[in-house]
Order: structure tokens, then C-alpha cells, then sequence
């Protein structure tokens, strides 16, 4: 039996997902969107050029970046799976922007 904590976290998961997918649009509109996941950075580390990705399954992705674009943590993107030196890597990564074109990240400013 699922505890009611655990099913009020995933239920929040598929909303931010669902939010996402309507609210926002891509940073690229050419890139046909149907094989895409949303996730989130975990982590990027700027020298290695390469990070973490969390999906809205829960899965940690990896990926590597050979573009000019710094990601930060708890930005949300939009990115495919595929194999990339023997290993399931996310790909074609793309930052999701708002209305107003700014890139879209779940960090909270206090001031």
C-alpha cells in the first residue's frame, strides 16, 4: 500500500510536468517536440561540461554539452534519450522559456 505522502509527491511531479507542457515553450521551435522529456538540472559541472538530469519519472539522466549554453541548477529542460558512447545519455537539450522568452527554473529568490 502506497503512503499518501508518496502518491501527493507524484501527483505534484505530473502537474509540474502537465504545467509545463502547456505554460511553456521550447528555446528552439524547430526541434519537432513529440520524442521529448521535460526534467530538471541536478547538477552541472561548468569545466567538464557535462551533468545530471532528473526526469518526471524520477530517473537520473547524464549529459554531456558541446554547446556554448551555461546550465544552472534547477532549470528546466527539454531534451531526447539516446546512446552516446555505449551509455543511454540525455540529447538535444533545450532550455524551456516562458511567455516572455526568459529561461524557466523552480529556484526561489528571498530578498
Amino acid at each position: 500500500m502506497r503512503s499518501l505522502s508518496n502518491f501527493s509527491c507524484q501527483l505534484h511531479q505530473k502537474s509540474i510536468y502537465l504545467f509545463a507542457m502547456i505554460t511553456f515553450r521550447p528555446a528552439n521551435d524547430e526541434i519537432n517536440d513529440t520524442d521529448m522529456r521535460i526534467g530538471i538540472i541536478l547538477s552541472y559541472n561548468i569545466d567538464g561540461c557535462c551533468g545530471t538530469i532528473k526526469d518526471n519519472n524520477g530517473q537520473k539522466i547524464r549529459f554531456n554539452n558541446s554547446s556554448k549554453i551555461i546550465y544552472k541548477q534547477l532549470e528546466i529542460v527539454k531534451f531526447s534519450i539516446g546512446f552516446v558512447a555505449g551509455s543511454l545519455r540525455a540529447i538535444n537539450i533545450r532550455q524551456v522559456l516562458d511567455n516572455q522568452g526568459a529561461v524557466v527554473s523552480i529556484s526561489a529568490n528571498f530578498n
